[in-house]
């Protein structure tokens, strides 16, 4: 690091000049020197025009990027957004990518193609170094992009696994160290050539090139962290066996890391990370005695109707509640099909093998009695964006309430009892079909998306840091929305003019969540329209928790709006 510069925050709580001359000989022996120095108050603001001039000053100084360069994008981070596929985050440090660009993703040099650009929250067709920058690629699976994989200019760069290295600071590194170059960190064998330069034996290749920097750590630091990690999982496993793991900010916590994303290397073959908690890499564990022979009892009602679920009151009966039955799905003693509703393992290959006889096209009420269920709850999948923008979703909701209430007597349901349901944007979708559809009883909407503008204070607290951040979710609003009017109501129905007569509705928002102000707001729209409404806060939750298992359900507050009440 060549380039940087010292904020001491708080001042005006102390004398910042202690803190700045002791950071300032800390930093003196670094590749920073002695870097220029501010000292600013968030409170008082004093500093902060100090502050804006250093950092410009900063910016001025630094080298003029190469934006004409081959294109080399460490991925620091890969995830999905629904519609859209695959979205990987980097810094761009030299060249130019463009929408439609083919690049090749290393390892393994398969080609893909940039589908979307987003820069500092903002769509892009071409986006120049330096930036941060999301890229997401069409058709590439989540599961072919780790951190620490790099997009390059097709044919412009070669992967070597054995490189020659300058040391600068400690000459002295043991013969194994950890490289990390760009956002890549791969184990490297040492071999001195001379005082101060070293042959690194790579564990796979990476694309070097003359002249880059990069650190070499030693492993054995990490290793103790695993050990410490691993143990720590494996005892509260041991002592918690219906707990899904460690979240990953508690497993960041216990081995001292600055970022919970370095959790990730430390896993190793003992470790695993999934849905944001660390699991111990060991065989499934075994239920409580207890809970092992509910368990039995559902397995054995399962064997004479595979696919009669049992319902909410049968599993309570039982004892088996969402830890309980959590628990049992990772011991692959059940499978989960959908939020409350377990089966055997294998059901949903025999479901798919037993609809397959049928003759196309079929009903829903002839798969229900081919499968033998009771269920009367139909689950719409609706096209999706950006093949298929606004107001396609919406079409196709409104198409499958018609064709549930033309269709009630034959699937066992009472045309002039329907509710609608979603959660996040499909919640969105549910309040244009309430509106709509002024014959509905019950609208249910789950932590919804009602304007695009995302201009709320809890968009502003909660942009980063809360499961869902700001930038993803003003990428999905774009991608849904594929140009049309973002103030359409059936887009964004915090702005519609006219709510009085829609359906009674429900409606449950987290504390943490961007998109609390904008759901309490709309159901206080619909309060004020003269709907009837109930308001549900959890205000110790993140946007998304009704999916995961475990919720603490004591921590919602109802709030019930005197209007009316809700009879369905």
């Amino acid at each position: 690091m060549r380039h940087g510069l010292l904020v001491v925050t708080r001042s005006d709580l102390m004398d910042p000049e202690l803190a700045r001359d002791e950071a300032l000989e800390y930093l003196a022996d670094s590749s920073l020197g002695r870097p220029c120095a501010v000292c600013v108050s968030g409170a008082t603001g004093a500093g902060l025009d100090d502050l804006r001039a250093a950092l410009s000053g900063l910016v001025a100084a630094l080298p003029t990027p190469d934006t004409g360069a081959d294109v080399r994008l460490w991925a620091d981070r890969a995830f999905t957004i629904t519609g859209a596929g695959t979205v990987v985050t980097g810094t761009l440090a030299a060249g130019t990518l463009r929408v439609g660009d083919e690049l090749a993703l290393v390892p393994g040099g398969r080609r893909v193609t940039v589908r979307g650009l987003q820069s500092l929250g903002e769509p892009a067709d071409v986006v120049p170094a330096v930036a941060r920058v999301a890229v997401n690629l069409r058709g590439v699976p989540l599961e072919a992009v780790h951190r620490g994989d790099a997009l390059l200019t097709p044919g412009a760069w070669l992967t070597s696994r054995i490189v020659d290295v300058r040391l600068h600071g400690s000459t002295d590194v043991p013969a194994e160290v950890v490289l990390h170059a760009g956002a890549a960190a791969v184990l490297a064998r040492v071999r001195p050539l001379g005082a101060d330069t070293v042959r690194l034996t790579l564990a796979h290749g990476l694309p070097l090139r003359i002249g880059d920097r990069a650190l070499v750590r030693d492993p054995d630091a990490a290793a103790e962290r695993a050990a410490q990690l691993a143990a720590v999982v494996a005892a509260q496993a041991a002592a918690n066996p219906l707990e899904p793991g460690m979240p990953l900010e508690t497993a960041r916590q216990v081995v001292g890391l600055p970022d919970a994303r370095l959790v990730e290397l430390l896993l190793g073959s003992a470790l695993s990370i999934r849905e944001g908690r660390v699991h111990a890499g060991v065989p499934r564990p075994e239920l409580p005695p207890a809970v092992a022979r509910a368990v039995e009892t559902v397995r054995a009602e399962l064997t004479t109707r595979p696919f009669g679920a049992p319902d909410a009151g049968r599993l309570t009966e039982l004892g088996l509640g969402v830890k309980q039955l959590a628990a049992a799905a990772r011991a692959g003693q059940l499978l989960k099909v959908s939020e409350g509703k377990y089966l055997l393992p294998g059901a949903d290959v025999a479901a798919a093998e037993l609809l397959a006889e049928l003759p196309t096209p079929f009903t829903l009420s002839e798969a229900r009695q081919a499968l033998d269920t009771t269920r009367r709850v139909a689950a719409v999948h609706y096209r999706l964006a950006p093949e298929h923008p606004f107001p396609a979703a919406l079409e196709d909701a409104l198409a499958a309430v018609a064709w549930v209430a033309e269709h009630a007597t034959e699937i066992g349901a009472d045309a002039e009892r329907l509710a609608v349901g979603g959660d996040s944007s499909d919640a969105s979708v549910t309040t244009a079909v309430a509106r709509r559809r002024r014959d509905l009883r019950l609208q249910v909407l789950v932590y919804p998306a009602t304007d695009a503008a995302m201009d709320t204070p809890s968009h502003e607290r909660y942009a980063t840091g809360y499961y869902l951040e700001r930038d993803e979710m003003r990428s999905s609003w774009d991608t849904y929305l594929g140009g049309a009017d973002p103030t359409d109501p059936d887009a964004s129905p915090l702005r519609a003019d006219d709510l009085a007569g829609v359906a009674p509705a429900l409606v449950l928002v987290a504390g943490f969540d961007p998109l609390h102000d904008e759901g309490v707001a709309y159901a206080e729209r619909l309060q004020a329209a003269g709907v009837p409404v109930e308001l549900v806060e959890f205000e110790g939750q993140i946007h998304g928790f009704l999916r995961w298992l475990a919720v603490p359900l004591g921590a919602g507050r109802l709030d019930h709006h005197p209007e009316g009440e809700l009879e369905v």
